[in-house]
């Protein structure tokens, strides 16, 4: 993030409590950053399935905007970093009874919106046939397309409760991350003191 946007970050937000809070380096606080970062993004997924499961406005386009959106999101939170951000790993939060739910959100995602592989959602065939015109033969293409309307999901129930069961998981990693920098704070204090 750009150094002069954290600063103004910093200044309002000392504004907004009226307290000085200082900057933990990154080499600390990524974890963290990362767990808060998760913990919105499930967010994120719960106001999509609150639209899906409520909205009066049934437009395809709509819920199929909404799904694409909880199916990037959902795979957002399982994809690893190459700048040190933390991700969920499943062999960690997702217990038996949502194997199979997470396992469809991951081949959606895989298959059907981050590329194009055989999935459920989109069927495409070349048909052909013939054509005779005045005694010639020819032939004639068609590419006939069939796109699945929404739900994506067949299971609304399960996926809600898949996506709390993720929260509680990484409220639980944030608080274990928060809890490892408040030691290591107060470790450096009593050094300090120490050296003193």
């Amino acid at each position: 993030m750009n150094e002069e946007l954290n600063k103004e970050i910093i200044k309002k937000y000392n504004e907004l409590n009226r307290r000085q809070h200082i900057r933990i380096s990154d080499k600390f606080a990524k974890r963290a950053i990362s767990f808060k970062l998760i913990l919105i993004d499930l967010d994120t997924i719960l106001d999509c399935f609150e639209i899906i499961t409520t909205s009066q406005n049934k437009e395809e386009l709509v819920l199929n905007s909404v799904w694409n959106n909880i199916i990037i999101t959902y795979g957002k939170i399982f994809t690893k970093s190459k700048n040190g951000f933390t991700s969920l790993v499943e062999q960690h939060c997702i217990k038996t009874e949502y194997k199979n739910i997470h396992n469809e959100l991951r081949d959606l995602r895989n298959k059907f919106i981050a590329h194009r592989e055989d999935n459920e959602i989109e069927n495409c065939l070349l048909l052909v046939a013939e054509n005779r015109n005045n005694g010639k033969v020819g032939f004639e293409y068609h590419l006939p397309v069939v796109v699945q309307a929404s739900p994506l999901i067949k299971d609304l129930n399960l996926l809600k409760d898949l996506i709390l069961d993720l929260k509680n998981y990484a409220k639980a990693r944030l608080q274990e991350s928060l809890k490892k920098i408040d030691d290591r704070l107060w470790s450096e204090i009593e050094k300090i003191k120490g050296e003193k």
